[in-house]
């Protein structure tokens, strides 16, 4: 029954994923503001059957009126994707060190946008593809230093190995598998 954001939806590995979670009871909105990947969520939303899911089209950044609030919010952020290096080797050749800053400062401002459509009590994820501190724990601290109070840092559901103290964290030469970094944060 719950009301859940996914507000960089496509391709919808995850939004689909989320729908499973709640047993596509509740509704789990798919917001995407490139609308050459709409095609591919719908998709992807079609090939599961799911009932819960709506797509919208639109930027989190300046959400379509009447998208209201909700309990969840994931923000699957985009990032410098350096946590897949050695699956996509070319992402070495995009990235600089100095386009990390501009990375951080859009992370928080994707928060800072979801946490308005956050309910009270409701909780924020926010993950990135990325083993770059600017993308991880930095972006979360100046989201936090912008919020006031007004959210915790709280511990997911993850195993130890891949706890770096509240946050989710996996590099590819320790966990054997792509970088990641997640935080569950909850809206007092």
């Amino acid at each position: 029954g719950q009301r859940v954001l996914d507000a960089c939806a496509a391709p919808g590995g995850k939004t689909t994923h989320l729908a499973e979670l709640i047993e596509d009871t509740g509704e789990v909105v798919a917001l995407e503001r490139d609308e050459t990947r709409i095609k591919l969520l719908n998709e992807n939303v079609a090939a599961h059957a799911l009932r819960s899911v709506s797509v919208v089209h639109g930027d989190l950044m300046a959400p379509p009126t009447g998208l209201g609030r909700f309990d969840s919010v994931l923000v699957d952020a985009p990032c410098s994707a350096t946590g897949v290096i050695r699956r996509n080797p070319d992402v070495r050749y995009r990235v600089r060190g100095e386009d990390l800053e501009g990375f951080r400062a859009r992370q928080a401002g994707l928060m800072r946008a979801a946490a308005e459509l956050l309910e009270p009590g409701g909780v924020m994820v926010f993950a990135t593809c990325s083993t770059e501190p600017e993308e991880g724990e930095q972006a979360v601290r100046m989201f936090l230093k912008s919020s006031g109070d007004s959210f915790n840092i709280e511990d997911g559901p993850v195993s130890p190995e891949v706890r770096d103290g509240s946050f989710l964290r996996t590099y590819p030469h320790t966990h054997g598998m792509d970088g990641f970094f997640g935080a569950r944060l909850r809206k007092k």
